[in-house]
């Protein structure tokens, strides 16, 4: 990480049982042009609700401003951040998460449930056996059972079970954050991974829809852990996202583009398209934000019934009498 606190700040707040492995490629990325830290760590301990990390947070900031970048759980942090102190936070990166509370009736309870599952499993068995229970639906299928998935398991079994139940314990407890997400008024990114199983793209895009402005980034051939998954795909948004000048939305004077690359970044905006943007690869020398979509299938227009029969040549009645 960043040693030069003259830098301009950026805390990056990892997910549930995540630390700063999550963030590894990001920050090797972007440690020149930022001071960066990372928020939660051993001095905290257990917090057991998602204010209470907030509180934690803001008053572990030096800096009178900052930039917070945030995955999974930490969204939820941050945006709490922002219900307290809105003027400290310059700019949001909202990365493979959701807004909304635990959801009534069923549906609510069912999420307990599968939560409360895997906290038991890790009483039981230790949470290298919760890790390896959980951790195959947070990734791309291609990642499975490679050295990344295993990363994430160590990354998951470094943490001591009673951190882990504080933090579900928070999470399933999640305020609503619908009013907060309107008030943004900061430079925002919203990004998600293509194949995300657990916070899907829809719901990316219903969010960035509440924030004015939101830029919205699809990672391709990428799953719920998008910043060990994709790092220079996620590092190469994130930097688009710190060049956002203060006082600017996320979709206004953002530099969006498309690429070849295996997992590009894919910036949709979420303001009106433009005529620039209909036409991807004339956007993308634009430096319009773009998304890039399947190519229309090429149909031939139907032909009236009498030039079809012209095209066709002489008709089988004239070719049998001849």
């Amino acid at each position: 990480m960043s040693a030069d606190p003259s830098l301009p700040t950026l805390v990056l707040v990892p997910g549930l049982v995540c630390d700063e492995e999550i963030w590894a490629g990001q920050i090797h990325t972007l440690r020149h042009r930022s001071h960066i830290e990372v928020f939660p760590n051993a001095r905290h301990g257990p917090l057991v609700s998602i204010g209470a990390m907030a509180d934690a947070l803001l008053s572990s900031q030096r800096a009178p401003r900052f930039s917070l970048a945030d995955h999974s759980l930490g969204e939820r942090v941050a945006v709490e951040v922002l219900r307290r102190a809105p003027r400290r936070v310059e700019r949001l990166a909202l990365l493979d998460t959701g807004w909304q509370p635990l959801p009534p009736g069923e549906a609510g309870e069912r999420e307990r449930a599968q939560r409360m599952e895997l906290l038991q499993l890790a009483r039981r068995e230790g949470m290298v056996a919760m890790a390896r229970r959980w951790s195959p639906g947070m990734l791309h299928p291609s990642r499975y059972r490679t050295p990344l998935h295993e990363a994430v398991i160590a990354m998951v079994a470094r943490h001591e079970v009673t951190l882990y139940e504080a933090q579900l314990r928070a999470l399933l407890a999640r305020p609503d954050a619908s009013d907060v997400l309107e008030r943004i008024d900061c430079p925002t990114l919203v990004l998600c991974g293509r194949e995300d199983a657990w916070s899907p793209l829809a719901r990316h895009e219903q969010m960035a829809q509440h924030i004015r402005g939101a830029r919205l980034v699809v990672v391709e051939r990428c799953g719920h852990m998008s910043p060990m998954e994709q790092p220079e795909a996620v590092a190469e948004a994130l930097g688009a996202w710190l060049d956002m000048p203060e006082g600017t939305e996320g979709a206004q004077g953002a530099p969006g583009r498309t690429t070849s690359q295996p997992a590009p970044c894919t910036p949709t905006p979420t303001a009106p398209r433009s005529a620039a943007a209909s036409h991807p690869a004339r956007a993308a020398s634009r430096g319009a934000a773009v998304r890039s979509v399947p190519a229309r299938r090429r149909c031939r227009r139907r032909l009236p019934a009498r030039r079809r029969r012209a095209a066709a040549g002489p008709c089988r009645a004239s070719r049998r009498r001849s």
